[in-house]
Parts: C-alpha cells; sequence; structure tokens
C-alpha cells in the first residue's frame, strides 16, 4: 500500500506502530526534508497523514491503549529538556466492558470435589500393617496441608470460571 500525498520514508530507522480499538494503524517515521511523519492507515486500507506540529527527526509512539496515542518528538528539545508529547485526537481507545465489569472479585466457595472422610486419607484411614511407610509420625498433618491446598486450588478455578462465564469467555 501507497503512502498518502506521495510522502516517501527514510527506511534505515525503525518505524514505530500502533493499533486502536477501531482498527486503525498509526505510523510514525522520518519522512522526506527529516520532517516527523504520523500516518494513519484505516482497516479499509486508506491511508491519511496526521497533522502534527513541525517534527524534525524520527519521533516515536506513546500509547496507552486505554487513554490515548502520542507522537514525542527527540529534536524539538534540548538536551536537557523533556521532550514534547503530541496527542494523536484520531486514535479511539480501548474500553474494558460495561461498568461494573472488571474490578477485585469476592472470594467464594466452591462446589465440593468429594467429601473428605477415610477415602481421601492414605490407606483409607487404616493403619498401615509396615509403620515404617510413616516414619516421623507427620504423615497426616502433611497430607491434611496439601488437601486444603487442593480446597483453595479448586475454590479459584471455580471462581476464574464463573468471572469466565459471566464475560461470555466460557461457555
Amino acid at each position: 500500500m501507497s503512502l498518502p500525498n506521495t510522502l516517501t520514508r527514510y527506511t534505515g530507522a525503525n518505524a514505530f506502530t500502533a493499533e486502536d480499538a477501531a482498527g486503525n494503524v498509526f505510523a510514525v517515521f522520518q519522512g522526506p526534508l527529516d520532517s516527523g511523519v504520523c500516518v494513519m492507515r484505516r482497516p479499509d486500507g486508506t491511508m491519511t497523514q496526521i497533522a502534527l506540529p513541525p517534527i524534525v527527526g524520527r519521533p516515536s509512539l506513546e500509547v496507552n491503549p486505554l487513554a490515548g496515542l502520542w507522537v514525542v518528538g527527540n529534536r524539538e528539545a534540548g538536551p536537557r529538556e523533556f521532550p514534547p508529547r503530541y496527542r494523536i485526537a484520531e486514535y479511539v481507545p480501548f474500553v474494558l466492558g460495561p461498568p461494573g465489569s472488571g474490578g477485585p472479585v469476592a472470594a467464594e466457595d466452591a462446589a465440593p470435589i468429594a467429601p473428605l472422610g477415610a477415602e481421601a486419607w492414605p490407606n483409607y484411614g487404616q493403619s498401615y500393617p509396615d509403620e515404617r511407610v510413616i516414619q516421623d509420625g507427620r504423615w497426616y498433618v502433611r497430607a491434611n496441608k496439601i488437601i486444603a491446598l487442593l480446597v483453595q486450588l479448586a475454590r479459584a478455578v471455580a471462581q476464574l470460571q464463573r468471572l469466565a462465564r459471566q464475560r461470555g469467555e466460557l461457555r
């Protein structure tokens, strides 16, 4: 695809790009006569040059997908000055979703996996005929901690599944 307005660009340097929520792709590069240029390509393939204050050399892009897009000049400021930023009004920020769809979620209990009766313990709750299997007498304490961690994991998975269903990401 050709650049608009018979623009040419210096190809010996990076061309920075960013895409917005509407599918527009923005690119900045060093153009003719050492000028900084910003071009927008729409989803239909048409391109337009974005009007900017005069920028010298190669600009870069700063993008915050939820807030906006800026072209950052470099040579417009001295070596001890902060470089200027120019907002791109054509950029369409992304939206997280309807209000209240995100944010912190309260912990909740998952449906029980299985009753934690004798079947969940080693040897179904019966003592082992050879006591050397449990040399330090702390196997039950360790198993109890492992089961507690598995229950917490099950609660977290159930919570994530419920949130994904609410957002339509899981059926």
